[in-house]
C-alpha cells in the first residue's frame, strides 16, 4: 500500500501508525478491511 499517496489524499498516515504501534501491515490490514464495510459503501452513496 502507497502511504504516500493516502497521506496526499488528506488521510493523517502517521496518527494511524500511532495508533496501530506503528505496525504498516496492521494498519493496512484494516484499511482494507473498512474498504469492505457494507457500512461505508452506504456512506459513500450519501455523499452523491
Amino acid at each position: 500500500m502507497d502511504f504516500e499517496k493516502l497521506k496526499q489524499g488528506g488521510i493523517d498516515v502517521d496518527d494511524a501508525l500511532v495508533r496501530f504501534s506503528g505496525n504498516r501491515e496492521l494498519l493496512e490490514k484494516y484499511l482494507v478491511k473498512f474498504l469492505d464495510d457494507p457500512v461505508y459503501k452506504s456512506i459513500v452513496l450519501s455523499m452523491d
